[in-house]
């Protein structure tokens, strides 16, 4: 446990594996090491990274921040994006395509972190149901790790 007022912030290497099945198709991966920064207030650990062109979202800062078994991502402008996960529960909303509406739902199955000042490793998995109809699945790995340390750290 750390000091309830305490902070830290420092320069970090990221290696951020994703994948994303839909219900009968292959899985798509994708791979990225980039620079970010790990910071910490209080308990809660946050990760956040300079998107690029690879990843179609140049200059977009993306912003993993956990809290136990919570997870909310942001993305700042112009891809304005806040999404929350929480282990085992299940997120609702409405999406329009073209004129019609429907329900599309984000059910986490898995929010694991093992943060410290020093790296770790942050793991996200959901599942997406359009109209309570499975339509893919959905995983990310992030390892933390000091800028200085080897490829095998």
């Amino acid at each position: 446990m750390t000091a309830a007022g305490s902070s830290m912030r420092k320069r970090v290497m990221l290696s951020i594996s994703g994948s994303q099945t839909a219900v009968g198709k292959t899985p798509q991966v994708m791979e990225l090491t980039t620079e970010g920064i790990l910071a910490r207030e209080g308990d809660v650990y946050a990760v956040s990274y300079v998107g690029t062109a690879l990843t179609g979202l140049e200059g977009v800062v993306t912003t993993y921040r956990v809290d136990g078994k919570r997870l909310e991502i942001t993305r700042d402008s112009p891809a304005d994006l806040q999404l929350t996960f929480q282990e085992g529960e299940r997120y609702d909303s409405l999406v329009t395509a073209g004129d019609r509406v429907a329900l599309m739902s984000i059910i986490t199955r898995r929010v694991f972190s093992d943060l410290t000042d020093c790296g770790g490793t942050l793991v996200l998995e959901y599942r997406v149901e359009i109209e309570s109809i499975p339509v893919g699945e959905s995983a990310c790995r992030i390892l933390v790790r000091d800028r200085n340390a080897g490829a095998g750290a």
